[in-house]
């Protein structure tokens, strides 16, 4: 999986700048697999790196993991249905255990009425769940509610923490131990991967829940109990909905200027194509600067 993605000046320019034949000059990094950074790394001038795959030479590309592991599997089920999985969930609270549930807008919508909303399901999740506290948490809150929120849920004060996709990056209860998806079909698979991630974090079994209210979505969604590689997951998410705009506002969608070939099916010609052309451009004396798999090419 991509995690923080370090470059050191000697990696890129080497001692003598862009003498030594690398021109890159630019180190993008992501906490995600997202489809914009998958097709940014087919750039003839940009090289991927991940976490997974790095050693400790240090002329390598440095990986940083900066989001922790989840120590237990997580195990998803799918259902065909928005009603709450109420006797599961009521279980998991007697058992101890602590809820997210995830919402893809924070108020309800006349232009999208099949979607659940965060805010209006508060009261509605309060009173069937009474003798647990809930919560509520979206991008709309001030810097200092949103932190008084987490703080409450990882305290136990808050057992059902309902959120938007918010808790998506940098969140970590380790006793958090279900998750339930509203509308699942709304998110993309590398998000639902992402937002799985945020229970399995501790000892205690956990489980994922992912409702979707379109039977056409639970085919792209059971990819997510075939595996946990979030970079898989990722390269499954491109194929399916596109990269989007890699300068503007659109999250997906296929690239227009493209009538040919698709980056993100035809990419790997595309690396190989860079790759090759390194390895024809740097000089031998340079050599230590390039990627380990690629200075073998020089023996």
């Amino acid at each position: 999986m991509i995690s923080e993605v370090q470059i050191g000046e000697n990696y890129i320019l080497g001692p003598g700048g862009c003498d030594s034949g690398f021109q890159g000059k630019v180190g993008a990094g992501t906490p995600d697999d997202v489809l914009a950074s998958l097709v940014l790394s087919l750039s003839p001038q940009a090289m991927m790196a991940r976490s997974d795959e790095m050693n400790n030479s240090p002329n390598e590309v440095k990986g940083v993991n900066c989001m922790k592991d989840s120590s237990l599997p997580v195990s998803a089920g799918f259902m065909m249905s928005m009603e709450m999985p109420g006797t599961m969930m009521q279980d998991e609270l007697l058992a101890g255990g602590k809820i997210y549930l995830v919402y893809p807008v924070i108020e309800q919508s006349e232009q999208l009425p099949q979607l659940r909303a965060a805010s209006a399901d508060l009261e509605t999740i309060s009173h069937k769940f009474q003798g647990y506290c809930c919560g509520l948490l979206h991008g709309r809150m001030k810097s200092d509610e949103k932190d008084e929120a987490l703080r409450r849920f990882r305290s136990g004060e808050t057992h059902i923490l309902l959120s938007t996709q918010v808790i998506e990056i940098g969140v970590d209860v380790p006793d958090a131990s279900m998750m339930v998806v509203m509308n699942a079909e709304r998110f993309g698979i590398a998000q639902l991967h992402q937002l799985r991630g945020r229970v399995g974090r501790g000892v205690r079994k956990s489980r994922c829940i992912y409702l979707a209210s379109t039977a056409s979505s639970l085919k792209r969604l059971k990819v997510l109990e075939k595996s946990s590689d979030g970079f898989y997951l990722a390269n499954v998410d491109l194929l399916l909905r596109g990269p989007g705009d890699l300068l503007g506002k659109k999250q997906s969608g296929h690239i227009p200027e493209f009538p040919i070939a698709r980056l993100e099916i035809d990419g790997n010609i595309l690396q190989e194509a860079h790759l090759a052309a390194l390895v024809i451009s740097v000089p031998p004396n340079n050599k230590r600067y390039l990627p380990m798999n690629l200075s073998s090419l020089y023996n």
